[in-house]
């Protein structure tokens, strides 16, 4: 700092491209390489590292001399102050980190191609990870969690917990031994499950995952939630009408039982008169064709 000087390696040179046999440049030359979108965040970092530390890192990007950008990791260490604790001296180090950048960036891509598909769903889209100390943490959940578990992805991905506590009561232990049943066995979880969110009546959920076990011996479940509130209180309602038909058929099948009963004996003794009437007319034509119509 004292003379403004930066000395560096070959490769230093290389990743930077400021030529052969350079063995130092001064900072302002440094600095200048540095994309102008970046250069804000990687200045402070090191302004920061001067005031309250003796150390600092930054990610930040740089044009080479074709005009190209190069991602690169910068970090180092204070290693000598004066009295007053002014800086003196720092020995750090670059690294080309544009492949993992690349990688970052596709990576992140591919995520957000996930994100906007899984969004489209009116359920909610999940991993979730059961590891051998019992840990249990959401890897991934996109944003239907909010409608299944009035959560944001980021509060289930910091704290399980958080997704368990909504759980009807009476519902929770059976939650719990069916995911602890679906990682034993490694069958595909499945269950129909009551949850309670703040300010709202209980609602219905339907959970399938797939369970694959990892080569830590944690298990990792891919799968599905949906709200089927709706479904439940149809199934309720259509339920309490079977009942009340069942009812009605039973109390109908008495009453015909009951009338059946009732006019059994009349009607029999009403035919053993019409009987006895044809006896005692047994040539009156038109009077046989009346109890006939009788009969």
């Amino acid at each position: 700092i004292e003379n403004g000087k930066v000395w560096h390696n070959t490769r230093w040179s290389e990743i930077m491209e400021f030529g052969e046999g350079i063995d130092y440049h001064t900072n302002q030359e440094f600095t200048s390489r540095i994309y102008t979108p970046d250069r804000l965040m990687a200045e402070g970092n090191l302004s920061k590292a001067i005031k309250s530390s003796d150390f600092f890192e930054s990610e930040f990007r740089i044009v080479r001399k074709d005009g190209s950008l190069v991602w690169i990791r910068d970090q180092g260490h204070v290693i000598r102050r004066d009295e007053q604790g002014n800086l003196l001296r720092i020995l750090g180090s670059i690294s080309d980190i544009s492949q993992r950048k690349r990688y970052e960036l596709e990576l992140k891509h591919q995520r957000d191609i996930l994100d906007k598909l899984a969004n489209q769903l009116p359920g909610m889209l999940y991993q979730f990870q059961l590891f051998p100390d019992g840990k249990m943490v959401f890897p991934y959940a996109s944003r239907g969690v909010r409608e299944i578990y009035g959560l944001t992805p980021e509060q289930v991905y910091k704290d399980v917990n958080s997704s368990l506590h909504i759980l009807y009561p009476e519902d929770s232990e059976k939650v719990l031994l069916s995911i602890q049943n679906s990682a034993q066995t490694l069958d595909t979880w499945q269950l129909e499950y009551r949850v309670l969110l703040p300010g709202h009546d209980v609602g219905w959920r339907l959970g399938i995952a797939k369970p694959e076990q990892l080569d830590d011996g944690s298990i990792l479940w891919h799968g599905y939630i949906q709200d089927i509130t709706e479904r439940k209180l149809r199934e309720e309602e259509l339920r309490a009408k079977n009942d009340a038909l069942e009812k009605a058929n039973s109390e109908l099948d008495r009453f015909v039982y009951s009338t059946s009963h009732d006019l059994r004996a009349p009607l029999t003794s009403v035919l053993g008169l019409v009987d006895l009437c044809e006896q005692l007319e047994p040539n009156n034509k038109e009077l046989h064709t009346f109890f006939s119509m009788m009969k």
